[in-house]
């Protein structure tokens, strides 16, 4: 069986990408794997010589006036000791610090060792020369470094030789190439038109998707196939557009709920009312609204309309709404909102200029917190309420009923300090009358002993008076 010659390069140059394929990934590696051993070997040699530094700093120091610890000189330098002896006997490998094989490296290593050793011996009778040991050191981590660039510089010979042959390999390839495609100029002009169609193709859906990164996802792809392709944008716009609309809502309830915490600290209660449902019915895009809270009179229980805005003057002639009366009543005596998308003809009217008409949408929600109602918030309009702004109608109710119970407790204790101040003044009112009452009767009390006194002296005397006359 004869083999097509398409087939054979094919083969050929499978084989060779798998050879530079294997290049590639030798090279790689190797550059990984001497840039680490590199690192390695720099943090080695710092080591050491930071250690060498340390211990010459404590020896000039000691060297001069005899202070310091002799332990601080010994020990960093016993420390570089061991770390050469393992290298040197191969008894601890340090990566990216192996020994080279040749006999004066080694000989770099063993001098440095041997003047360690004389530093160590020295350093009591202060003729200690750390240069004699960091010269050597230096030869020896100089002869690592070269070891080390020379292998940098084979493994990018041997890249460059991998270029050079990837390169040789397309050329010959362009080239069988061209002349495959010589043999077949006559069918090109049938393809022609085809390709025509892909490029009109292929600029529809660039269009497509650069309508779709500048936001516009209204756009509609018309490209003649429904492909898999054609599917696949389709729904990664819907996806992104529903994206978009979550993002805008999510923005558009943040910032309605930070607006609405600038209102709800409004300290007067009438002017909260009329603030909050003034800026709920304009946040919403709502057409009327009414805000009804729960009445103080315990025995009385009611709901009265605090506030209302664009709502027509016939509903509410009577302000106060019974508890469990009508859609109002009857959402707070549930705790739960109400969403009317057909509401009675006679129930409310949105009127202007041109005449009423019906809402399309009624919304009451319960302005409750920590399980307790405080009043419904009632919202009309001519559009269908989505469900975002329902849940940010609903959470800004929550907020609304924590400031109402808040600024009632404000005025119940507004309203028992005024009551215990005004007792205040009674008790002492009462007091000051007490005391003068108190001081008129002791008046009186010491006029009438005066009196007594009087009338016993003048009994006194008539009864004398009479012994006289009776003798």
């Amino acid at each position: 069986m004869k083999i097509d010659s398409t087939l054979k390069r094919f083969v050929a140059f499978l084989g060779i990408a798998l050879v530079i394929s294997g290049l590639a990934y030798y090279v790689v590696s190797s550059l990984l794997d001497l840039e680490k051993s590199e690192q390695h070997r720099e943090t080695f040699v710092s080591g050491i010589m930071s250690k060498l530094n340390a211990a010459q700093v404590s020896y000039a120091t000691y060297a001069a006036d005899g202070s310091g610890d002799i332990s601080n000189i010994l020990g960093p330098v016993n420390a570089v000791k061991s770390q050469l002896q393992a290298i040197y006997y191969e008894t601890q490998a340090y990566p990216g610090f192996d020994l080279p094989k040749d006999e004066e490296t080694k000989a770099f290593l063993k001098l440095t060792i041997v003047e360690l050793e004389k530093i160590v011996e020295s350093v009591k009778n202060k003729t200690a020369d750390f240069s004699k040991a960091t010269t050597p050191l230096q030869s020896y981590i100089n002869v690592i470094a070269a070891d080390q660039r020379t292998h940098r510089l084979w493994i990018t010979s041997l890249s460059w030789m991998m270029v050079v042959l990837v390169f040789t390999i397309l050329l010959a390839y362009a080239y069988l190439d061209l002349k495959k495609t010589r043999k077949f100029n006559a069918s090109i002009s049938s393809t022609d038109v085809a390709l025509q169609q892909e490029l009109k193709r292929v600029h529809k859906l660039t269009g497509f998707i650069e309508a779709i990164s500048s936001g516009n996802y209204s756009i509609d792809l018309h490209t003649g196939d429904q492909d898999e392709l054609n599917g696949t944008l389709i729904t990664m716009r819907d996806r992104l557009q529903k994206n978009a609309e979550e993002d805008q809502q999510r923005n558009w309830a943040s910032a309605g709920l930070a607006q609405a915490s600038e209102i709800l600290r409004i300290n007067n209660a009438q002017e909260l009312y009329d603030s909050v449902i003034k800026f709920v019915v304009k946040y919403t895009g709502s057409n009327q609204g009414g805000l009804f809270v729960l009445s103080d009179d315990q025995d009385d229980k009611h709901l009265e309309l605090v506030s209302c805005y664009a709502f027509e003057r016939k509903k509410y002639l009577t302000r106060k709404v019974g508890i469990g009366q009508g859609l109002i009543g009857q959402c707070f005596l549930e705790k739960e909102k109400i969403h009317l998308v057909e509401i009675p003809e006679d129930y409310v009217n949105i009127t202007s200029g041109l005449g009423a008409a019906n809402p399309r949408s009624l919304l009451l929600i319960p302005l409750k917190t920590n399980d307790a109602v405080y009043g419904v918030l009632e919202l009309a309009s001519f559009k269908s309420y989505q469900d975002h702004e329902i849940n940010w109608v609903e959470r800004l109710a929550e907020s609304v009923a924590s400031t109402v119970a808040s600024v009632r407790a404000n005025d119940n204790m507004r309203q028992l300090l005024e009551q215990t101040q005004q007792q205040a003044e009674e008790m002492k009112s009462q007091e000051e009358e007490m005391r003068q009452n108190m001081e008129e009767l002791s008046a009186t009390q010491e006029e009438m002993s005066r009196k007594e006194r009087e009338y016993i002296n003048r009994i006194n005397e008539l009864e004398s008076l009479q012994q006289a006359i009776s003798r």
